[in-house]
């Protein structure tokens, strides 16, 4: 019994990390350090699905630059 006991004992004691995928959204607000320079993005693609923002298709708005990057790399709209 002194074996299942080290055991058990050994198992508590060793930390499992579990690592969770990022979504695009995760991405997006991390993304936000309200530092960052200003860049307009024309929207090609709707963001409400992926980002949970209310724009349009055509539609243009300034993001901070790590942002932008983001939802061009996403194939949601282009650098103006």
């Amino acid at each position: 019994m002194a074996k299942a006991s080290e055991n058990t004992e050994k198992a508590t004691d060793e930390k499992v990390v579990a690592t969770k995928k990022q979504t695009p959204l995760d991405q997006f607000k991390e993304a936000k350090t309200g530092k960052g320079k200003k860049v307009k993005i024309e929207f090609t693609a709707s963001p409400t699905g992926v980002l949970r923002l209310g724009y349009a298709i055509g539609d243009v708005a300034e993001f901070e630059d790590k942002q932008a990057t983001l939802i061009v790399d996403l194939g949601l709209g282009k650098k103006v």
